[in-house]
């Protein structure tokens, strides 16, 4: 999500040179055939006259119809950048893929174009299934049947990672007595049920008792945070669920606040409540939140204090900072979002929490009616969400309002002081700390000066940080809820998939995919009639963004894996000449037509979790007589 992260610059914006192509002109008598009957006519074969002027009027034609296809404004098809701006797209006869928008600044329209080499049919596949995986789980009462993942980067290394975990809850008191280091435990412990995270599947056995973690990252800025979280998230959330379920003396507090020059400031309180057998859904909310900001204040905290506190002894001919403390400069200033889904399998919840524009949507499936429903799980959480924007206004003085949230004027979105559009993040300390400070950092880290980063405004904006959290909004559901829905799947997505479909028609594209994985294309309108939902939410009800289904074209149903499935529809559907264009386009300009794009999807299948149940009260009732 570069765009979304980044200032725009108006006249520093990569650019391609283009091959011009000219229209060769003749005139009229040079294309007439020759008189072979003229007595000054004997020198050339008449057969190497005719194909040469052959040759020559097969050149001008194609060079000239080239020409014309080119200049014209015929064969483009209208789409849009991924940030939703109007955009065009076409193939061009030398094979090539052009692609062209025209953005506002305050010097007038500036148009982009750029032109990238056609991809095969062949390659073309090969990109789209490249980072795919699917895991069965065959867990006696584990309600999740397997989850199938895929990721798409736009250029060669993209910036959305995830991380999957399936772990026992009753054996999770290990992580607190383990006597190794707690990252070389935790990849001991992570791995009993999936042995190196490799494969196809987890090991059988009594999944009654499991703990599920899925994560999707989406990162700004660099590849670095979203990395790093991919590798320490669950571990972080596992230790402080062993620490709730094993009732370990803890404070009210579950971290202390830290500062960073004395202005950094965001905490979050834990319930007073102490569990024995399974997780209170309140406090075990609060600690996923807690977990989310203790994290990103750690982020924070640990480049001032690993940059500016020196190393206790003294090393030979190594000042006493020593070089090593540099290391954090790919971390700072970097920034992701994150969406999150918990599924605790004995306690029959499930918890999501999410910053930024990643997305979780469930799917419902209600036999008593029939018909399917689309849960959206989480709630976009950007400048274009007015809930989000009254947060931080409401946080920040009157005499900020114009700065805190700003539009830059050039027919931008609201961005946080002018350059950031997600309103919740983990990372992005130029959000968080004074600036001054976060200059010192720069200066000391890079060992340059940093540019100006508030042009747009007369004097810096930044006067009362953090204006960016990483708190996430938790949302429990029951598994089991009494209207009898069927839980059947949950899709976790960045916003690469976000922007091209809407969360209804993922839980179509699901639904439908679910009864038959491939069959030739169908109708939208055929689909949403043979999967039928039921109505949508009001208005004031719909999560962030309320979007618009559209009715248009059809789907293809070609790939076993629904991840693979989301991500094909949502690069054109059915029209697989847009595809091949999408994923032709490479470094400069792709990251304007389309993000990274990762997609993860979870099935359930209650079936076998209440045979596994029903097996239980059997034996329970044995017991008792």
């Amino acid at each position: 999500m570069l765009l979304k992260h980044r200032q725009f610059r108006s006249n520093q914006f990569l650019g391609l040179h283009h091959t011009r192509f000219y229209q060769l002109r003749y005139s009229s008598s040079a294309l007439k055939p020759p008189n072979f009957f003229t007595a000054n006519y004997k020198s050339q074969p008449l057969r190497l006259i005719s194909n040469t002027y052959k040759v020559l009027g097969l050149a001008s034609l194609i060079t000239g119809g080239a020409a014309y296809y080119l200049l014209s404004e015929e064969k483009y098809k209208e789409t849009t950048l991924f940030s939703g701006w109007p955009g065009k797209i076409r193939t061009i006869p030398s094979k090539a893929v052009e692609w062209t928008y025209t953005l506002d600044s305050a010097d007038g329209p500036i148009k982009k174009t750029f032109t990238h080499l056609l991809l095969s049919g062949e390659e073309v596949e090969k990109k789209v299934k490249n980072g795919e995986n699917k895991v069965f789980v065959n867990r006696e009462g584990n309600h999740v049947k397997s989850w199938e993942i895929n990721s798409l980067p736009s250029g060669d290394t993209g910036e959305d990672r995830y991380s999957t975990d399936i772990i026992s809850k009753r054996e999770v008191k290990d992580l607190l007595e383990g006597e190794s280091l707690f990252w070389k435990n935790w990849w001991d412990f992570r791995t009993r049920l999936y042995p190196n995270k490799q494969g196809e599947e987890v090991l059988e056995g009594d999944g009654k008792g499991d703990l599920l973690m899925f994560s999707v990252f989406d990162g700004h800025g660099g590849p670095f945070v979203s990395d790093l979280l991919g590798r320490t998230l669950h571990g972080c959330l596992a230790w402080n669920a062993a620490k709730l379920l094993y009732n370990e003396e803890r404070n009210k507090r579950a971290w202390e606040d830290e500062t960073v020059g004395g202005v950094f400031n965001q905490g979050i309180g834990v319930g007073d409540g102490v569990l024995s057998e399974e997780f209170d859904p309140k406090v075990f909310s609060e600690m996923i939140a807690t977990s989310f900001l203790a994290i990103d204040s750690h982020l924070i905290n640990r480049t001032w204090s690993t940059l500016f506190n020196p190393i206790a002894d003294n090393l030979p001919n190594l000042p006493p900072y020593s070089p090593a403390q540099l290391v954090p400069s790919n971390l700072f200033d970097n920034g992701s979002c994150a969406i999150t889904t918990i599924i605790d399998v004995e306690a029959d919840k499930l918890y999501v929490a999410n910053v930024g524009d990643t997305r979780a949507v469930a799917g419902w499936w209600n036999p008593a009616k029939n018909e399917w429903r689309c849960d959206i799980l989480s709630e976009d959480v950007t400048c274009e969400n007015d809930r989000e924007v009254a947060r931080i206004l409401s946080e920040h003085p009157e005499e900020e309002r114009d700065t805190a949230v700003h539009n830059q004027g050039y027919g931008d979105t609201p961005r946080v002081l002018g350059g950031l559009q997600p309103s919740r993040a983990f990372g992005d300390d130029a959000y968080k700390i004074a600036y001054d400070d976060f200059k010192d950092i720069k200066r000391a880290l890079d060992q340059a000066e940093p540019r100006e980063r508030w042009r747009w405004f007369e004097e810096c904006p930044n006067k009362t940080p953090p204006y960016v959290t990483a708190k996430p909004e938790v949302i429990v559901r029951d598994i089991h809820p009494e209207s009898g829905d069927e839980l059947k799947f949950i899709v976790l997505a960045t916003d690469g998939l976000w922007d091209r479909i809407t969360s209804e028609e993922a839980s179509y594209l699901l639904t439908s995919h679910l009864n038959h994985s491939t069959h030739p294309d169908t109708s939208k309108i055929e689909i949403m009639a043979t999967c039928p939902h039921s109505p949508p939410l009001p208005e004031g009800e719909h999560p962030y963004p309320k979007e618009e289904l559209n009715m248009e074209g059809k789907w293809v149903y070609e790939d076993s894996n629904a991840a693979t499935h989301l991500i094909r529809n949502a690069l054109g559907g059915d029209d697989r000449e847009l595809r091949r264009q999408f994923l032709s386009l490479r470094a400069p300009g792709v990251r304007s037509a389309r993000d990274d794009t990762t997609a993860m999807v979870i099935w359930f299948d209650d079936r076998k979790a209440k045979q596994a149940i029903d097996k239980e009260d059997v034996r329970g009732d044995m017991t008792s007589a």
